[in-house]
């Protein structure tokens, strides 16, 4: 029995390992594919050629170097935002799969049921134990279960579509995240750039100080050193507010997590008696499916809990990284 667990685990983890690995596949593929990025590799690459020649140039002055410098380091946290945002798009694509087929596994059960429920009301009629009006609601139920699963065929075919534009992989499940620790705002990119805004706006103030400078030409600079000031204190607050936020969430989807688990534990139990009691002429079948249907929302919830706290992971690890 405890060896049985333990393979149990072993491979539920080598799954969790494949479908991290499947992902960061996918994550290269749609970042790749991103002109954002392109445009942002672009513009790092060329800051680096600037700061490079700038650098050893003898004769370049401090004001140029640090300005090099300072272009240099705004590339990299312009690209890592872009990089980001790419991360997060692939893993929504990713997610718009799994979701898609638990509500196609759910609206097949749903028809199912619907159908049984039909094919009685049908026979009652028949033996005028209900009115047509009853019938008729069965029949339109059925109708309308077809429908939503026709709809739910149709996205699962279009978020595999979506997918399937960047690499030709099925996302089988949802990749797992280790939780990001030391977290910061002076790691997040947005903090990086505003302060770079704030450097260069105050080097432009500076170099505006000599009497070669017209006075409009310093009031306009030192506006723009106010402003970027004044931005920068809002990136913090901004910052300061969502990771706050995202930590609260984290630990909120979590306790969810446990509480969906359990849920569709209780929902596995409950289908296996069902379907002991109809073996043994206790229950019908409306029952057994009624407890399918029951189970599949409920691994429907464990999922989207799931998800989350694996998207708000992917949203923590901008914060990863300050010095």
């Amino acid at each position: 029995m405890i060896r049985a667990a333990a393979v149990l685990v072993l491979l539920i983890y080598s799954f969790a390992i494949a479908e991290r690995t499947a992902f960061e596949r996918f994550e290269t593929a749609v970042s790749a594919a991103s002109p954002e990025r392109m445009a942002a590799a672009a513009e790092l690459e060329a800051a680096q050629a600037r700061f490079q020649v700038t650098n050893e140039d003898p004769l370049a002055a401090p004001f140029e170097r640090e300005e090099a410098r300072a272009a240099l380091e705004k590339a990299r946290a312009l690209l890592e935002r872009v990089m980001a945002a790419a991360r997060l798009r692939s893993f929504d694509l990713w997610a718009n799969v799994l979701k898609a087929k638990e509500n196609q596994e759910l609206a097949e059960k749903q028809l199912e049921l619907a159908r049984v429920r039909y094919e009685a009301a049908r026979i009652r009629a028949e033996h005028g134990a209900i009115s047509e009006h009853d019938l008729g609601s069965a029949e339109r139920a059925l109708a309308e279960a077809r429908l939503q699963l026709e709809e739910a065929n149709t996205n699962l075919v279009s978020a595999k579509d979506e997918v399937r534009r960047y690499l030709d992989l099925e996302p089988k499940g949802v990749p797992e995240f280790t939780a990001p620790v030391k977290l910061s705002i002076k790691a997040h990119p947005d903090l990086r750039i505003a302060l770079l805004e704030v450097g260069a706006a105050e080097r432009s103030l500076a170099a505006a100080g000599g009497p070669d400078t017209a006075r409009v030409e310093r009031e306009r600079r030192k506006a723009a050193l106010t402003t970027a000031r004044e931005r920068l204190d809002q990136t913090r607050e901004d910052l300061s507010g969502r990771l706050q936020q995202l930590q609260q969430s984290l630990d909120r989807q979590e306790r969810l997590l446990k509480l969906k688990m359990q849920d569709a534990a209780d929902a596995a139990a409950k289908l296996k008696a069902q379907q002991m009691r109809f073996a043994s002429g206790l229950v019908s079948k409306i029952d057994v499916l009624q407890a399918e249907a029951a189970l599949q929302r409920a691994l429907q919830a464990e999922l989207l809990a799931k998800i989350q706290i694996a998207r708000i992971k992917l949203q923590l690890a901008d914060f990863v990284g300050a010095k």
